[in-house]
């Protein structure tokens, strides 16, 4: 993966470390806008449609990113996964530390269903794989603080090959809570016409006749876990702990060398990285290009209403009711609303639930999650020396909501939500590349002073 030269390491000094952590942020996201720039341009010039976009983010869900999180078997050793399983902790709180966020912000706001499920899920699930992992190589060619692992100086592809491993640990916990809580969760939001239609749609009378006698404990939960363990990116992620953590299956697979060039089947680890390497790129592309696809949509709904506004005022020049009535009367409610300052009202419920998620996830999770995990720093939870677990602990805290959740709503039969929710994605993530670039700064100067 190209990245940028390596920068001088900085002089002493917290204002020297401050300018280092900028540059680190620029190049990072620099290389993640190039990305996301090409696939935006292929919407943009025709070469890629929603369709042909849906087919590239299923090969990148289920083929490359499993080969990703397989790949990084070559990090693993059980030394290491014990010293990295505080991250396992850190991505459960952020996923129901975020939800419960994402639930008083939908309270105090008064979200209504099913705009209230759908900042609940926004803020609990972030992109933790696709974003981290096309930014970790950046910031390790950046970042000097990198190569500083435990007492000891690595290697810049060592360090990608850490990263990856922590990446791969957070993104299976994510996974494993995802397609459990979370596919439940979606499973009880209402689609957004039926939820119009009927403000309380769970409590809807059940169909007539005998329900079917519900499955034993122990079939549910063996049903669960057999579905868990063969999701794609789940399984290899375990694939890569069992070789990983197995020497003679290490040994094998990759050599007794980091690099793997003495391994008898050592074209498993090169060809699976390859893999994965091109899973992270394509992975920004699709992103770019779903931006774009998000864009042209709403560009088409402008121009749709305003065609129908045209219409209505032809129609009314002919003899139908005239638009003054209704002018009227919407002139009453602002003004009601506004002797109320109830300024805020005046947004549809759409709009204030993007800035209430956009608000918490990029702005209010990292707040709070920043200063929790320098207090567990300092008091041993996570190891000081090891500065890669740390980016990577304050970056998954930052990063923008997974698209995982539009795929999912549209899979279960819920286009109307899914499209109410992909419009959220264009204006997030363009926040993102700046909330994410002071996210770095911060996480940088805060290692630094650890």
């Amino acid at each position: 993966m190209a990245s940028a030269p390596p920068l001088s390491p900085p002089a002493d000094g917290q204002s020297s470390l401050l300018i280092h952590a900028i540059e680190v942020a620029f190049y990072t996201n620099s290389q993640v806008l190039i990305y996301v720039a090409v696939g935006a341009y292929s919407v943009y010039s025709g070469v890629v449609d929603g369709g042909a976009l849906r087919k590239l983010a299923g090969l990148v869900l289920n083929a490359l990113f499993p080969a990703l999180t397989f790949s990084m078997f070559v990090a693993y050793t059980a030394e290491r996964v014990a010293d990295w399983s505080p991250i396992l902790v850190v991505a459960l709180l952020h996923i129901y530390g975020g939800g419960l966020m994402g639930k008083l912000g939908a309270k105090l706001f008064r979200l209504r269903s099913p705009h209230e499920q759908l900042c609940i899920l926004s803020v609990a699930f972030g992109n933790v794989a696709s974003l981290p992992f096309v930014m970790i190589g950046p910031i390790v060619n950046n970042w000097r603080g990198a190569v500083e692992y435990r007492g000891q100086t690595i290697t810049p592809s060592e360090a990608v090959q850490y990263a990856g491993g922590m990446i791969a640990l957070y993104s299976g916990m994510w996974v494993i809570n995802f397609f459990s809580v979370g596919k439940w969760y979606v499973s009880t939001i209402p689609e957004l016409g039926e939820a119009a239609e009927d403000p309380q749609p769970r409590e809807a009378a059940a169909p007539e006749g005998a329900a079917p006698p519900p499955l034993p404990l122990w079939k549910r939960l063996y049903k669960l876990t057999t579905s868990l363990v063969l999701e794609p990116t789940v399984f290899g992620t375990l694939l890569a702990l069992l070789v990983g953590c197995v020497p003679a299956l290490k040994d094998t697979a990759c050599g007794t060398h980091e690099n793997c060039d003495n391994g008898a089947l050592r074209f498993i680890a090169t060809s699976t990285k390859g893999l994965g390497d091109t899973g992270v790129t394509l992975s920004t592309i699709v992103l770019g290009a779903a931006l774009m696809l998000s864009y042209k949509a709403a560009r088409a709904k402008v121009a749709a209403a305003r065609t129908a506004a045209t219409e209505m005022a032809v129609t009314s020049e002919r003899g139908a009711p005239s638009n003054e009535l209704v002018e009227s009367a919407e002139t009453e409610e602002r003004t009601m609303l506004h002797r109320r300052g109830a300024r805020w009202w005046h947004l549809s419920e759409k709009q204030r639930a993007y800035i209430v998620i956009i608000s918490i996830k990029l702005i209010l999770l990292p707040a709070v999650a920043f200063p929790i995990s320098y207090a567990a720093v300092e008091a041993g939870l996570i190891p000081k020396d090891d500065g890669l677990l740390q980016i990577i602990i304050y970056m998954q805290a930052a990063v923008p909501s997974s698209q995982t959740a539009v795929s999912f709503l549209a899979a279960s039969g819920k286009p109307n939500l899914s499209q109410e929710l992909s419009g959220l994605y264009l204006p997030q993530y363009v926040l993102s590349v700046f909330t994410i670039a002071f996210s770095i700064v911060s996480a940088i100067s805060l290692i630094g002073e650890s």
